[in-house]
Formats: C-alpha cells, sequence, structure tokens
C-alpha cells in the first residue's frame, strides 16, 4: 500500500540514456503481480506518461514526487550530469530523507567506499546531489545489461527477476512473497482468459447457429412465397383465359388473352390468344410472332386448348384444305380434302 496517496514510485532518469529502458521498467513494475480485475498492481510515475501541459513544468513534478512514496534513479553518467535529476534528488533527500531513494545502475560505475561512506571518486554514475548525503551502503540494483536488450518485457526471466527485486523494495515484502504472488496471479489471469474463451467460443458458435437458422427460415419464406405468388399468377392467367374465351365482344376477348397470355406463356393460353385473334381478325392487319410464316389472322378457323396434357391445337384454312398447328411441338399436319391437287403434305392424318 502506499504511504501517501498517488503513486508507489517515481522514476527519475536521463532520457538521452534511458529513454528505451525507463518506460520497460515502468510497465514491469505496473504488471508484475498485476491481479486480471486492475488496471495495475502498483502506480508508478514517469515524467512523460505522469505529466499533463503545464507551464509550471518543475511545480507539476514536485508535485509528482510530493505524491511518490519511492524515489527510483536511474544511474547513468548522462544522468549524472542532467541538472534535472539533480534537482529531483536534492528536493527528494530534504522532503523524505535518502531511504527512500532507489539505484537502479544501466550505464557507468557505482563502487561504495565504506571508509567515507560514500561513492568513490571514479563512480562515474553517481550524481553530485547524491555525494555526501547516503548515511549507509545503498542497495543498488545492475540493469546495465538491459541497455542493449531489445525484449524488455516480463516474459524475458532475466528482466523478470529484477523487476520482482525492485518490486520487493518498494512494496516492502520478501521477494519469494513478490515472486509467489505473481505466479499466482499469472495463473489466475490464465484460467479466466481461458473461460472466457471458452464462453466466447460458445457464445460465437450459438451466433453462428442462430445466423445459419435465420437465413434458412429466411430462404425458406422466400421461396414459399415465390411459389406462391407463381400459383397466383397461373391462376389468374388461367382464369383471363377462360373469360376470353366466352367473351362476346372480340375487342375484350383479345385484350384478355392477352393479358393471361404475358401472365403465363403456356400452350393452353396460346390457343386462347389465337382464338381471341381470329375473332378480331378483320380489325388487324398482321400478326407474325403467333402464326406460322405464311399464314395470316384470316386463315384462323378454330383453336383448341389443352388436350389429354399434350398442348393446344390450331386449325388453318388453306387453298387446298386446312393445316393443324399442334401448339406443344410446333408440328404442322396438312388435312387435304384433295391431296393430289395440293402441295405435298408433311403429315397426313385422318380426322
Amino acid at each position: 500500500d502506499l504511504t501517501v496517496p498517488g503513486y508507489h514510485a517515481f522514476i527519475s532518469y536521463s532520457h538521452s540514456a534511458d529513454g528505451a529502458l525507463a518506460p520497460a521498467l515502468q510497465r514491469g513494475l505496473q504488471q508484475l503481480g498485476r491481479p486480471w480485475r486492475q488496471r495495475r498492481a502498483m502506480e508508478v510515475f514517469r515524467d512523460e506518461t505522469g505529466l499533463a501541459v503545464d507551464p509550471d513544468l518543475w511545480g507539476a513534478i514536485v508535485t509528482a514526487l510530493d505524491a511518490s512514496d519511492w524515489f527510483v534513479l536511474l544511474a547513468s553518467p548522462q544522468a549524472a550530469a542532467s541538472h534535472w535529476v539533480g534537482q529531483e534528488i536534492e528536493h527528494c533527500a530534504t522532503t523524505k530523507g535518502t531511504e527512500r531513494i532507489l539505484i537502479v545502475l544501466t550505464e557507468g560505475t557505482l563502487r561504495w567506499d565504506t571508509s567515507c561512506a560514500d561513492f568513490t571518486a571514479d563512480s562515474d554514475a553517481a550524481h553530485p546531489a547524491l555525494r555526501g548525503k547516503l548515511t549507509a551502503e545503498p542497495v543498488i540494483i545492475d540493469l546495465s545489461w538491459a541497455r542493449h536488450e531489445t525484449h524488455l518485457t516480463l516474459d524475458n526471466a532475466r528482466f523478470r527477476a529484477d523487476i520482482a527485486r525492485i518490486a520487493a523494495l518498494i512494496r516492502r515484502q520478501p521477494l519469494a512473497t513478490v515472486v509467489a504472488h505473481d505466479a499466482r496471479e499469472r495463473r489466475r489471469t490464465r484460467t479466466v482468459l481461458r473461460s472466457a474463451l471458452g464462453a466466447l467460443t460458445v457464445a460465437t458458435a450459438v451466433a453462428v447457429v442462430a445466423a445459419v437458422a435465420a437465413a434458412t427460415s429466411w430462404r425458406d419464406a422466400t421461396d414459399e412465397q415465390a411459389v406462391a405468388e407463381d400459383a397466383a399468377r397461373v391462376a389468374l392467367a388461367r382464369e383471363l383465359g377462360a373469360r376470353a374465351r366466352i367473351e362476346q365482344d372480340p375487342r375484350a376477348a383479345l385484350t384478355l388473352a392477352v393479358e393471361a397470355y404475358a401472365l403465363t406463356p403456356e400452350p393452353e393460353l396460346a390457343g386462347a390468344l389465337l382464338q381471341a385473334v381470329s375473332g378480331a381478325a378483320a380489325d388487324l392487319v398482321d400478326l407474325p410472332p403467333l402464326l406460322p410464316a405464311g399464314y395470316s389472322p384470316t386463315d384462323i378457323r378454330s383453336s383448341s386448348g389443352l388436350v389429354d396434357g399434350a398442348g393446344g391445337r390450331l386449325v388453318l384454312a388453306t387453298p387446298t384444305g386446312a393445316v393443324v398447328l399442334d401448339l406443344a411441338s410446333s408440328q404442322e399436319y396438312s388435312l387435304c380434302c384433295n391431296p393430289t391437287t395440293g402441295s405435298p403434305p408433311r403429315q397426313t392424318i385422318v380426322l
């Protein structure tokens, strides 16, 4: 727990030296041992993520320093030469004492001289603001190996181990306790993820089945509707055709027959149409699409509808007799009164 509201730790570093390591350290501390319900395991301040746009930059830094339980210094020769890092060290030492300063060596040398209780003169990573202020040898976590490491996440066993050491110091817990807690939370998170994945898989399967069922029902309904519409259209066409056959007004009969054949162009309705044409032949000039070549509407003598399901027939007058046109097969049958005086019939049948 925090001793003051705000942050568990404040990271002080040189951007030129540890611009990549500092974010990795922050993420590691926030994720190590994180319960699956929480965003972070601890709150860690770093200037690039914690500072809003503020004209009083130093004032905002001081506020964050005062709200932080620990001061984590990433020590390097560049940090030792940084004015900002020096100011942060001075403020922390003045307000909290040096007991809350945790040093992480990222580059250079840090050696402790017990004879004078201070860093040796060749310790190039020791900031001048630290010299003469420490009352005892500080704990130093050596992360200099990570400077050229490209895989700085908790999946890296060595990095995880060093993060655990830092977290144990900040939380004031034994290292074994921190490691055990992290392992337990990772197992719990994996269990929750597996359960969530299983539930998501089942939900997805149910959704897919429901979608398929809905699509099938829609398709079946659409097919049934199409069949019903086709049946209604055929029924209407046949009704119009029947009315055309008994209609006394030739023009009305022709209109009904045309509508019937347009709805359903089947042989029975073609017969009704041709019969209507014969009735209105006096007002028609030509009907090429319906009559064979060489015939005109005035040659139509009679027509029939379906005969034993084989189609209708049309009787056309010719100079030598008559021709029967089978509407289903389009074959012509010659009916000759005197076959010797006419052209040879294509097929001769006896009525």
